[in-house]
């Protein structure tokens, strides 16, 4: 073999060998960063969202500009209403089976005492994380995906998508969707802290 071919083959295993780690690197980075999100959603303990909600039923869409805050290890929950129709003030607390329904805008308050929920509020996260499918999460155009486990009995609220912006570690939306698949509900999140 003529020495220039020699060192042609030399250069050539050598940068395949450059490429092939930083290939590899590239894609532990971004698997390190998708794990280091799932983690967080996982081991979130609070968490204070302001939001778009758009409710879709048959023949008409209603928005809602509405401020969720939960507290998973003190079980509370806390939602409001802050859009301009008929139920802007509107709040729902629910803290250690203790119901309070008010309207801050007319002054209306009614307290439920032992309060148990016959049903999830599929708004809040906590919901979301108990029933999303960690094992199977999709990346695409930096955004990670995360969906609910296909056992959901709901048939009106049955798969939740929930969109994370990998770059920016916030929250983008979710979109749940009934089992025709359906929009019911899309959630963008607006405002955040997630703790």
């Amino acid at each position: 073999m003529k020495p220039k071919y020699i060192i042609f083959f030399i250069f050539f295993i050598v940068f395949s060998i450059i490429v092939y780690i930083f290939a590899k690197n590239g894609n532990n980075i971004i698997s390190q960063n998708q794990e280091m999100i799932i983690e967080k959603i996982l081991n979130l303990k609070e968490y204070k969202v302001k939001t778009k909600v758009t409710v879709y039923s048959n023949k008409t869409q209603n928005q809602y500009n509405i401020e969720f805050y939960e507290n998973l290890e003190e079980n509370y929950s806390f939602e409001k209403v802050e859009s301009d129709n008929n139920i802007e003030g509107f709040c729902i607390e629910l803290k250690n089976n203790k119901l309070t329904i008010s309207n801050t805008n007319l002054n209306l308050i009614k307290i439920y005492e032992n309060y148990k929920p016959i049903s999830k509020n599929y708004l809040f996260l906590s919901n979301f994380i108990e029933e999303a499918d960690f094992e199977s999460v999709e990346t695409k155009n930096d955004v990670i995906i995360l969906k609910t486990k296909k056992n959901n009995k709901n048939n009106y609220l049955h798969n939740k998508t929930l969109y994370i912006n990998s770059k920016t570690n916030k929250l983008e939306k979710m979109i749940i969707t009934d089992n025709e698949q359906n929009i019911k509900i899309i959630i963008e999140y607006n405002e955040q802290q997630l703790n």
